[in-house]
């Protein structure tokens, strides 16, 4: 018997998604998967618990790095408030 590997949609609510008490100051995941990393760069691991087999879980890490660059794009829309 061998084991099957299935890739997991995100977001997805079918699965518990964990983030580890160490890393809670790296970032923030919501029910359905989706990260949202803070204000500091790291490495943190999420764990997935499928809710219709227990049993079946995978651990993944996440490596949170400092933004390279910022762009902006300004525009004037004064007149599209004042319609």
């Amino acid at each position: 018997m061998g084991s099957q590997l299935e890739m997991i949609k995100i977001p997805s609510a079918k699965y518990l998604w964990e983030l580890g008490k160490q890393f809670k100051s790296l970032g923030t995941i919501d029910n359905k998967g989706e990260f949202q990393s803070l204000n500091k760069a790291g490495r943190a691991e999420i764990r997935v618990i499928d809710q219709d087999f227990k049993n079946n879980t995978a651990l993944a890490e996440i490596f949170i790095v400092e933004p390279f660059e910022l762009q902006l794009e300004i525009a004037d829309v004064t007149e599209s408030f004042l319609k």
